[in-house]
């Protein structure tokens, strides 16, 4: 992979499409992006992106390196790229299908994430959305594990109340 060429992903999100701002592209500062209270302003280097886990389509706005440095629009691909084109004039003919397949987006996964797994069900952090994951010395386990874990211990006891008895 050379530096024009993004990695299969950028911030938990699929790289689908990608554009190099060179100088025949002229930033337009429409529909103005605050990242942290300031405005970003131009970047290098742009991704249409798709979030791994709840699958919403935005533009990654991203340094040399591919970076992101924040995010805008949502929606399909179509309008994600006509909201990019829009800010950048002349980037309409930039765009270039992503090379990665499945595989390769697997492989980066599994790469990038490799030390936040679950390791009762297997799946990784950004594949559990909202659910947390607690992390031991050797060994985590996320939220949903936890809780299935839970209503087995109290279906396996359903004598005891969830509160201890403390009456003497």
């Amino acid at each position: 992979m050379d530096e024009n060429t993004p990695p299969p992903l950028i911030s938990s999100s699929r790289v689908l499409f990608y554009a190099i701002v060179d100088s025949t592209v002229r930033f337009t500062p429409r529909n103005v992006l605050y990242v942290d209270g300031v405005e970003l302003g131009a970047v290098p280097r742009l991704a249409v992106g798709k979030n791994l886990i709840d699958e919403d389509v935005f533009l990654l706005h991203c340094d040399a390196g591919w970076n992101s440095l924040g995010t805008s629009g949502s929606g399909d691909i179509d309008n994600v790229m006509a909201e990019a084109n829009r800010r950048y004039d002349g980037l309409a003919t930039k765009w270039i299908k992503s090379p990665y397949g499945e595989l390769d987006v697997a492989k980066s996964i599994v790469d990038l994430y490799v030390d936040q797994r679950c390791s009762f069900c297997g799946r990784y952090h950004i594949e559990l959305g909202a659910s947390s994951m607690i992390e031991g010395k050797n060994a985590a386990i996320c939220g949903e594990c936890i809780e299935r874990f839970h209503a087995v211990l109290i279906n396996s006891n359903p004598d005891q109340s969830d509160a201890p008895n403390h009456e003497t």
